[in-house]
């Protein structure tokens, strides 16, 4: 018989089960060893599905990792060793010798407590991001102000769900200058990459049409607190349509605010990421 579900505790239908066949990920193959059982891992076998397989075969506690494609053929053969009184592969007895431990030993809550202390930390940086320019823009709608030479364009930048936009800029001989025009800054929570839109509003129907876009994955030494400048190449569908220059950079609100007691804001910055 075959019983379908669609959610199961697995604390408590895994005590009632004499071995396994699970796809692998960490959760399930993990519940099914600390269960002491016979343990079989098939499926995809994609990213860490062909690691916890092995760990399941080189424990003893089951073969070794078998693609769904194949496993109608090995299905019968692991299910009679693994239920065998005389345990001929000798799984059954490695899987009650070993210890996986148990829910308190997960790590969950040490992982919260580490993410919990970080987040005063995060507070004390802003990322400011300086927009200076967008080039050989195409797409434009504005057609009657590219004839003469001019449109309106505004630059978006998102930070994680946060958004922040430049003023207007007029694109004049295939250039917007946004040089000198007020920075733009977010509040710094780990993100790891920037969106920067370029939007059309010299066009009255289509305003704010979106002229394309780059994903600008922010450099590692973040934390150094110095400005990172870059060029981004603007996409749509696929396609080339422009570039983008501008800089961000990581401040350290709570070093700038002591700078005068003689540490910069990049040894603080530092020193508190290496603790």
């Amino acid at each position: 018989r075959l019983l379908e579900v669609d959610r199961a505790d697995f604390g408590v239908l895994f005590a009632e089960v004499d071995c396994f066949v699970v796809h692998g990920g960490l959760g399930t193959t993990v519940e099914a060893l600390r269960r002491g059982k016979p343990t079989c891992v098939t499926g995809p076998l994609l990213l860490d599905q062909r690691f916890w397989g092995g760990v399941c075969c080189k424990a003893g506690v089951g073969p070794e990792p078998v693609h769904i494609d194949d496993f109608h053929e090995r299905c019968v053969a692991f299910v009679d060793g693994a239920l065998d009184p005389n345990d001929p592969f000798e799984w059954q007895a490695n899987a009650k010798e070993q210890f996986w431990g148990d829910e308190g030993q997960d790590g969950v809550w040490r992982s919260v407590e580490h993410f919990a202390a970080m987040l005063p930390v995060l507070e004390h940086y802003t990322v400011r991001v300086d927009v200076f320019s967008a080039a050989s823009l195409k797409g434009l709608r504005s057609v009657a102000n590219v004839v003469r030479g001019l449109t309106d364009i505004k630059v978006v930048v998102w930070l994680g769900n946060r958004r922040e936009a430049t003023e207007l800029g007029q694109y004049v001989k295939d250039h917007v200058n946004f040089v000198g025009a007020d920075p733009l800054e977010f509040p710094y929570r780990g993100e790891e990459e920037l969106l920067v839109v370029v939007e059309d509003h010299g066009n009255y129907i289509f305003r704010g049409a979106e002229i394309g876009r780059a994903q600008l994955k922010l450099d590692s030494a973040l934390l150094e607190c110095r400005p990172h400048r870059k060029e981004v190449e603007l996409t749509r569908s696929g396609q080339r349509v422009g570039s983008a220059c501008l800089q961000y950079q990581l401040i350290d609100l709570k070093a700038s605010a002591s700078d005068a007691d003689g540490a910069s804001p990049t040894s603080q910055a530092r020193a508190r990421h290496q603790a």
